[in-house]
Order: C-alpha cells, then sequence, then structure tokens
C-alpha cells in the first residue's frame, strides 16, 4: 500500500553479478534503468514488465519458464536504490525515467 498517493520514488537498478556469472542465463544486462514507483517491491514488477516490453517479449512468446523471469526478479543480479521523489502528476507510477541497454559480456 501506498502511504502518500501523490509521492513515488524513482528506484535505480544497478547490475551486481559480474557480466560472466551464469545466474546471467542469456539475458541482457542493462547497465542503467531508473523507474518511477511507490516502493521498491512495485519498482521490480514495474521494471520486470518494462523489460518485457523493451525487448519486445512476453511471458506468453516463451516456452522456457527460467527466461519468462527477468533478471529485475533477482536480487543476485541487480541491487535496487531508492532515488528522488517525484510528484505523480510529474511523473505517474511505472514511467522509466532512464534506461541503457549495454552488452557487458564478454564476446
Amino acid at each position: 500500500m501506498m502511504s502518500d498517493p501523490t509521492s513515488y520514488y524513482v528506484w535505480r537498478f544497478t547490475p551486481v553479478a559480474r557480466p560472466d556469472d551464469p545466474a546471467w542465463q542469456g539475458r541482457e544486462i542493462w547497465a542503467d534503468f531508473q523507474i518511477v514507483a511507490a516502493n521498491a517491491g512495485e519498482a521490480i514488477l514495474l521494471a520486470s514488465r518494462q523489460d518485457e516490453l523493451l525487448r519486445g517479449r512476453s511471458t506468453s512468446d516463451s516456452q522456457d519458464l527460467q527466461q519468462l523471469r527477468s533478471g529485475f526478479e533477482d536480487s543476485l543480479l541487480y541491487r535496487v536504490d531508492r532515488m528522488d521523489v517525484v510528484e505523480a502528476s510529474e511523473q505517474p507510477p511505472g514511467t522509466v525515467v532512464s534506461k541503457e541497454l549495454r552488452s557487458l559480456r564478454p564476446h
């Protein structure tokens, strides 16, 4: 539940696992991803949905159950930090503030 319905936070997702960590399981590694949400749990859910949309995938497109999960849902892959307070009228929940997809995996 949200304590103040007019204010939310920007949440930053930062990769914490090494690019060659097998836990990535072929997932893209977002070098920088920030999203507006009321709390960390909501930020993870919203970021996971955005990850699927940005990659052009949906849960109905894949047979591999492990690939259905976004890396944002794994605390061994990403750290989630609360950043700035924002007004809902300026940036509603689910707004992606910043995103940078950069291949951090070795070739």
